[in-house]
């Protein structure tokens, strides 16, 4: 089952956004518990047991039936969990040269971007996890447009690098405690 995401950042390097996008990268920075949503408790029943008992009838005065109720049961507990994942699109090109060029330099500025976060969201001196959480998104946002200012965008797929949008999603999945 699937959440809808919780939020999503956008970041462009420069231009205008693309009306055919293509995605050229996409990474999960890591998983973790949503703090503000309760755990999921299902239970279900592991062993029955049944017996016969007396049901009489007007007609069958020695008539018995089986009854039957759950003598043991099992607890299934789950906690929502939110998955920042990194994500470049950039526009749709046909020229298989020109998409490996975005997707190595997306890849690249990505993996520093990513790092980058990781980095700040560890030294964050707050015990606290949203703290820790925006720190690294400040930081993977600053080093991926840092990144991409840096590349020659007229050299590398005709200045299509350019256009390239770094988005940070949150997609939400129910997983055992």
């Amino acid at each position: 089952m699937k959440i809808p995401l919780l939020m999503t950042f956008i970041v462009f390097a420069g231009g205008a956004p693309m009306s055919n996008a293509a995605e050229y990268y996409r990474s999960k920075w890591f998983d973790y518990p949503d703090p503000t949503t309760m755990p999921k408790t299902t239970v279900s029943c592991a062993q029955e047991g049944s017996i016969d008992v007396p049901c009489p009838t007007w007609s069958e005065p020695l008539r018995m039936c089986r009854k039957s109720a759950c003598t043991g049961h099992t607890y299934k507990t789950e906690m929502l969990r939110v998955a920042p994942t990194f994500v470049v699109n950039g526009p749709d090109t046909s020229d298989q040269a020109v998409k490996n060029a975005i997707t190595g330099v997306a890849a690249t500025c990505a993996a520093t971007a990513i790092s980058a976060a990781q980095g700040a969201a560890a030294a964050t001196p707050s015990p606290e996890p949203a703290a820790r959480i925006s720190a690294g998104l400040a930081m993977g946002i600053a080093y991926f447009q840092s990144c991409i200012s840096t590349v020659s965008g007229a050299a590398v797929a005709g200045g299509l690098i350019n256009q390239l949008s770094f988005t940070i999603e949150t997609p939400t999945h129910w997983a055992p405690l």
